[in-house]
Order: structure tokens, then sequence, then C-alpha cells
């Protein structure tokens, strides 16, 4: 894909037939963007941060055209401030719902793939459905846990945009979730210590977290199914994800998953699902013969208590 960075005067006319806009609108989308790089093609987040008056002018297109030909060019630490730039021009457009279209037709429009943006997307879905949050002055590179208790300060036309969205391509949702998983589990059953791997672990799993995330915010039947899906892999350690090559290296990060879904699931679940979490909590002894020593007990009962806690929400 050609990156900003890389677009020329004869590349003007091809941006403004892909995106909508005037050619002239298009050569000055260009050169605001190829000011925003250094001369080593590093993101200067002050300098886009400086035009974002000038970019929300653009504000039909103008997400859509940086998601596009940003999202897999830049570094980390780049792609960091580059999050926390867009959401700002998002602020600035006051259109999060429009936003938030772009990057599920992102996700799901490739729901047979994992790609490293899939995270960016979900993190800044996550923001969008939120009327405010604190992450808009922090640096952010995954969404705090604590969203999940957020109710009254979802934005209601944005989750039921999302919700649409959801519910009208329910298997689409429910593939590219299994699609995740699916890349865990071979990513365990043929991990080794060289860790040549392009995408890792820590990247699957942490990507994994921020649908369920995403999920419990929207709320809804897909959000429920995949959320019982998951539970039903993580809740039951004679699961295959135990079983792998590799699993018993990566125990902390399955029991951490298990939390997200048991929480998610109290937010999203209905009063039959308490049966479910009662299954979990009865299978105790059998998590804690997945390890040894205090940190991993302590661990295994930490995340009990929070299927206790759970439980009862759904039963009250």
């Amino acid at each position: 894909m050609e990156t900003v960075t890389d677009l020329k005067a004869q590349s003007y006319l091809a941006v403004a037939s892909n995106y909508g806009i005037a050619v002239r609108d298009a050569k000055r989308v260009v050169e605001i963007l190829n000011d925003c790089f250094d001369i080593q093609g590093r993101f200067i987040r002050s300098a886009f941060e400086r035009n974002i008056p000038e970019l929300a002018r653009f504000e039909k297109k103008i997400f859509d055209f940086l998601w596009h030909n940003l999202k897999n060019t830049l570094n980390r630490n780049d792609r960091v401030a580059f999050l926390n730039s867009l959401q700002m021009l998002v602020i600035k457009t006051g259109q999060p719902q429009k936003a938030m279209t772009v990057l599920l037709a992102d996700i799901y429009n490739s729901s047979s793939t994992v790609s490293f943006s899939d995270r960016n997307a979900l993190v800044l879905s996550n923001l969008f459905l939120r009327k405010y949050n604190k992450e808009r002055d922090i640096d952010i590179e995954m969404t705090p846990e604590e969203v999940i208790l957020v109710k009254d300060g979802l934005d209601k036309d944005v989750v039921k945009a999302a919700s649409d969205i959801l519910e009208g391509g329910f298997e689409r949702t429910f593939k590219k979730c299994r699609t995740i998983h699916n890349n865990i589990l071979e990513l365990l059953d043929n991990e080794g210590p060289s860790g040549n791997q392009p995408m890792t672990l820590k990247y699957l799993f942490s990507l994994q977290r921020e649908i369920f995330m995403f999920l419990s915010l929207v709320g809804g039947r897909t959000a429920r199914s995949v959320i019982r899906d998951a539970l039903g892999e993580y809740g039951n350690p004679e699961s295959k994800i135990y079983m792998l090559s590799g699993s018993s290296r990566n125990i902390p990060a399955f029991l951490q998953q298990l939390k997200v879904t048991v929480r998610t699931l109290a937010r999203v679940g209905i009063q039959s699902d308490a049966a479910i979490l009662e299954k979990v909590k009865s299978r105790e002894q059998n998590f804690l013969n997945l390890g040894a020593g205090k940190q991993h007990e302590d661990q295994v009962r930490r995340v009990m208590s929070w299927v206790e806690k759970s439980r009862n929400k759904l039963m009250s």
C-alpha cells in the first residue's frame, strides 16, 4: 500500500477519486500530512495536532483517509502517538459514529485474517463508544479493564451504530473472533524459544481482550454468544488451549483472559449464564493443578473471586 509520505503530485487525482474530495483538497491534505513526518519518516505528533483544525475541514473523508493510509506504516511508538492524534481529530470533527463505522468495516471485512491494525481499531472504537474517557489525556495502547463498569457514560448513538453492525453480521463477527482464537492455538502449538513468529502471543491475547471489551460495551446477542464461547474455552482446564505444547508457559495469560471473559459475561449475560459461571467455579482445584507456587495459587483465587462476584451479579 502506498503510504501518505510516499504520495506525490501524480497521486492527488487518485486520492481525490478514492476519497471523494476535490483535487485541490487532496493536494492540501497530502501536503499537511507530509509535514507531519520528519526526514526519517517518523510521525511528528505536535505537527499533526497543530493542523487538526484544517484537517477537520475535510470531515467527511479525513478519518477514512488517514486510517487506511497510515494504519500499517508506523512503528510502535509512532502508532501510539497516531492513535491519540486521531482521537483528537474525531473529537474536533464530532463524528465518532462515522469513525467507528470505518474501523469496524476494516476489522470485519477481513474476518478470516488477523492484522496488526486490528487492535488499534478496537482501542479507538472502545474510546468512541464512551462520551468521556480519561485516556484522552494520556497515550493509549490498551483499554482499561475498568470500562467494563461504564454504563451512563456510553454514547448511545455510537453504541446503537455498533450494535447494528454486530447484529447485522453475526456470522462475520463470530468468524473474526474464532480467527483470532485459532491464531492463538496455532502459535501455542508451534511456540518455540526462538520466537520467530511475526505476530506474538502477547499481541493476540491483547487483541482478543480488546474485542471482548468492545463486545461487552456494545452488548446484545452477538456479544453474549462470543463471550460465552470464549468462556467455554478459557473456563475449562481440559479444553484444547490448555493442552498444547506451549500451554504450560502461558497459564497466567489464560487466567487473565478467563478473568476478562468472566467480568464481561457479568455485563452482557442473562440469569441462566450464572450456571456457566458455577461450572467454572467447580473447577477451581483443576485450575490450581495447572501450576505450582503461591503466585499461581493467588491468581487462581483472584479469578475465582471474580467468578463468584459475576455469578452473584447475574443472579441478583
